[in-house]
């Protein structure tokens, strides 16, 4: 999944104006350190990135998607 969230973020800065900084990975949670225009939120930020990502990484590996509780790949925290 890391390398799926890697990609997903490829052209972040251009697209969005969000610079990605650096992304940590632990076992099961990201560490993302963004930079963005005030014409975001935090929370559009998180929201844009969660959206991104989940749906590349159940497009790429669909079986991931089955073994989720709910179905959803991220929390709905930040």
């Amino acid at each position: 999944m890391e390398e799926v969230i890697l990609e997903s973020m490829a052209g972040f800065e251009e697209r969005y104006a969000v610079e990605v900084t650096h992304i940590g990975f632990d076992q099961n949670h990201v560490h993302f350190l963004l930079r963005f225009l005030l014409k975001y939120s935090g929370g559009q930020v998180i929201r844009l990135i969660k959206s991104i990502s989940a749906q590349q990484i159940f497009t790429k590996a669909p079986e991931v998607k089955k073994e989720l509780w709910g179905g959803e790949f991220w929390t709905d925290g930040h």
